[in-house]
């Protein structure tokens, strides 16, 4: 499908029937892929993407997701146009591609695209990209930060053709299933990958049936320039300048004393903007790296919430924005380098790139996220389901940062996986070995400011059965920040107690842990940054979060100065106003 500039004027009725056809046919490719997924991790957590592309792999509509899957799928495509080639494809063909330093991301998710044919020519493409469960490597699941190079993940597909003509490629069927731990699950979400494929297939072609080759050519470049205009208007209303911000990971899971500098820059220039990852760490020993597509992905994602938050996305609203990326940087490594845990340096990259942004548009931009995926993956054999081998994980919620209009979101996912959602505590105790003793909000986690951050997520899991125990949690040491006077929030953190008789010991980044129906996990993590002076939040507000149990009566004293009766919940007025007075003047 061409994007050139000289096409007709779209008129806005076709325009409009056009592009939300176009966001019709990628939602109902998700709405396929869940409902043809085998594995929890997909049609509870909705742990994929789909979307529609034109035949050079800018993106015409992508179905809501998880973001970072989501904002350089189209990579998938434009690099298959590379290492394939267009005269390559045929109508029905299927190609799947994992590679990480490319793509972005990390082994386990898998891309597929399949090229769209209509008179007898490429079109369109559809996508999809999907969390394997498994892909083989060292360890069930492919996590662990033993592992040191990227063939200890699992297999590596460079634009494998898994379906020829609309047939299975029965050779790729039988490798993935003899290199799978569980093949059941891994096919299972793949053909329903191939399903969504077929959906978007369907849909592109009707809608080229309907309109034409030449209206569809014309409603795409309408949406590209309708897309970058907005894009344009928005930066140019942000003042000009270069804007730098720093925070850090807490280590690489190798050397646990060293942390791993994120910096960024950001330079705005009339209607273009600049991120800049030069002064980024090296890629680094432990397996928190990725590839340079997350790096132009992290960089979309931080743009397109602050320019066009309420624009269903497509290539225009990302054509003024400019990313430089070195070679060897944490988000562009190159191999062998380690990535399986690779969301680790997205959530915090993203929060750095929006501290600079607030630099710039203070009013735009909230505090910094609990920033992790803190992760926890427990394998091993069900004794209730004929010891057959089971790998449980699920996304953990917590914190967002307060905004300048606003308190935070509570026990939310990260902005690393958006919309995902968690595995409902039913089907997770039907399916796996672990039992939710208890899920709630973690009380006095927030950031402290005038519009506070939200609250973290404490859940208790008990095991059912002897199995490893993967963790993973980041942002434990580099708490989420205040903005304006804001305080920060309490950090991620994962607590193990083997028996009952035993205290917990605090565990960050570990593997091969070895559990039990003994053992409990606690995970608790990070609030979000608060916006403002607490001292200037009403005291209304702060009672009925005490009233509420997300505070307690003492810190509703100590970071808001608000006296409240631990019974009644009433505010005592002049009390309150005697200790605010005294320390707004404590240094």
């Amino acid at each position: 499908m061409s994007t050139a500039v000289e096409t007709p004027i779209m008129d806005p009725v076709t325009l409009q029937i056009v592009r939300h056809s176009l966001l019709a046919g990628a939602e109902e490719m998700m709405v396929s892929l869940k409902r043809a997924a085998y594995g929890a991790h997909i049609y509870e957590v909705e742990d994929c993407v789909t979307g529609l592309f034109d035949a050079q792999g800018n993106s015409l509509a992508l179905a809501p997701g998880s973001p970072m899957m989501l904002v350089d799928l189209g990579a998938i495509v434009r690099d298959g146009l590379q290492k394939v080639g267009a005269e390559k494809m045929k109508p029905g063909d299927i190609f799947a591609s994992n590679d990480p330093y490319v793509l972005g991301t990390h082994s386990s998710n898998m891309g597929m695209y399949s090229p769209i044919f209509f008179e007898d020519r490429l079109v369109a493409f559809t996508a999809t990209r999907a969390h394997w469960i498994d892909t083989g490597g060292a360890v069930p699941g492919g996590k662990s930060f033993d592992i040191r190079d990227i063939w200890q993940e699992g297999f590596q597909f460079r634009h494998m053709k898994l379906f020829d003509r609309g047939e299975a490629v029965e050779d790729m069927m039988q490798f993935i299933a003899d290199n799978v731990r569980l093949p059941e699950t891994v096919l299972g979400d793949m053909r329903a990958q191939v399903a969504a494929a077929k959906m978007g297939g369907r849909r592109m072609v009707t809608l080229l049936e309907k309109f034409g080759t030449d209206v569809i050519d014309a409603a795409a470049a309408a949406m590209f320039r309708q897309g970058e205009e907005l894009a344009r208007q928005a930066v140019s209303r942000m003042p000009d300048g270069e804007y730098r911000a720093e925070a850090y990971l807490d280590n690489d899971g190798v050397s646990f004393d060293t942390h791993v500098p994120i910096v960024v820059t950001v330079r705005i220039d009339g209607a273009d903007l600049e991120v800049d990852y030069s002064e980024m760490s090296a890629q680094v020993a432990g397996p928190i790296n990725t590839g340079i597509a997350s790096a132009q992905g992290i960089a979309a994602f931080a743009f397109k919430a602050i320019t066009t938050p309420h624009e269903p996305p497509n290539e225009g609203h990302f054509r003024p924005l400019h990313v430089t990326i070195p070679p060897g940087k944490i988000i562009s490594a190159q191999s062998p380098a380690p990535t399986c845990w690779w969301s680790k340096v997205t959530n915090t990259t993203i929060d750095t790139v929006l501290s600079a942004l607030a630099q710039a548009v203070p009013l735009l931009v909230p505090a910094a996220h609990f920033g992790d995926i803190p992760l926890i993956m427990v394998s091993g054999r069900d004794p209730r389901h004929d010891n057959k081998q089971f790998i449980f994980f699920q996304p953990i919620p917590g914190g967002y940062g307060g905004r300048s209009y606003e308190d935070g979101e509570s026990c939310t996912n990260c902005l690393h996986e958006g919309a995902m959602m968690n595995i409902p505590v039913e089907v997770e105790e039907h399916q796996f070995p672990v039992l939710t003793e208890y899920a709630t909000f973690r009380t006095d986690s927030e950031g402290a400011g005038k519009y506070r951050g939200g609250f973290g997520y404490e859940a208790a899991y008990r095991i059912q059965a002897d199995a490893e125990l993967f963790v993973g949690v980041e942002r434990h040491q580099c708490h989420p920040w205040g903005v304006d006077g804001g305080k920060e929030a309490l950090s991620n953190d994962f607590l193990l107690q083997r028996m009952p008789s035993e205290e917990a010991e605090s565990v960050l980044k570990a593997q091969h842990v070895p559990v039990s129906a003994s053992t409990l996990c606690l995970i608790r993590t990070g609030g979000g940054g608060g916006y403002g002076n607490p001292l200037e939040r009403p005291a209304e507000l702060v009672a009925e979060d005490v009233r509420l149990g997300y505070i307690t009566v003492e810190r509703a004293r100590t970071a808001y100065g608000v006296l409240i009766h631990p019974e009644s919940f009433g505010v005592d007025l002049e009390a309150t106003r005697h200790l605010r007075r005294r320390l707004e003047t404590t240094p």
